[in-house]
């Protein structure tokens, strides 16, 4: 496995801030498992583009 870039350590920390939020602010599970995915979605992408 490669190192982690800024981009994914970027995309990484703001899934932990939606999840964390999420919790915190006791958002209904499924928008915030919506939000969680559009990051991981986001994620995915930018490793198919390197």
């Amino acid at each position: 496995m490669r190192p982690k870039d800024a981009y994914q350590e970027f995309v990484e920390d703001l899934i932990a801030i939606v999840t964390f939020t999420g919790k915190l602010y006791d958002l209904k599970s499924h928008k915030k498992k919506l939000l969680v995915q559009g990051f991981k979605q986001i994620l995915q992408e930018a490793e198919k583009d390197d």
